[in-house]
């Protein structure tokens, strides 16, 4: 993305995520905190200062987000981190993305302010799962000797995946034996 000041031509800021938001699926969980870098560049002609990075995921005084340098020289750069990082959450994960815009602001030598808006979409594993486990509820009943004795059992169904399940349904050939 670029932007240009009204007091010099061609001056852009661009921003760049980094690979911090890669997730492996293995390990990929919701949860808050997941890492949030993003590099900044100055790809104009001109120093630049004042550099900030704001994200509406990320709104301040919950979070922060500081850049190793706020001084920008032509064609330097400076990686930014937010602390803490963004909170994944279940609907995040069911829709299976999370796009985000983030805005890099400085000034040029004119103290005009430049912002660029850089977007990203992060893809998310979608790993539906469902476990059942049926075993015998004995009770107080310690043996079966007649025809006709109720045998009961207890079936439980767990979401074992990391999205949200609907309309469960479970059926069991023998719930109706007779």
């Amino acid at each position: 993305s670029a932007a240009t000041g009204s007091g010099v031509a061609g001056m852009r800021v661009e921003v760049k995520l980094s690979d911090a938001l890669k997730i492996e699926p293995a390990t990929f969980a919701v949860k808050a905190g997941v890492p949030v870098t993003f590099v900044v560049t100055n790809t104009g002609n001109q120093t630049l200062d004042s550099l900030t990075v704001s994200d509406p995921l990320l709104p301040s005084p919950a979070y922060t987000i500081s850049c190793d340098a706020t001084t920008l020289t032509p064609g330097a750069s400076t990686t930014c981190t937010a602390a803490p990082g963004y909170p994944l959450t279940q609907s995040d994960v069911n829709n299976g993305n999370r796009s985000n815009t983030a805005t890099a602001r400085a000034e040029d030598p004119d103290n005009d302010p430049l912002l660029a808006p850089d977007s990203f979409d992060l893809s998310l594993t979608q790993a539906p799962g469902l476990t059942t486990v049926k075993s015998l509820d004995l009770g107080s009943i310690t043996e079966f000797s007649s025809v006709g004795d109720v045998i009961d059992y207890d079936i439980v169904v767990t979401n074992s995946g990391n999205v949200t399940v609907t309309g469960v349904v479970v059926a069991d050939p023998l719930a109706d034996f007779g």
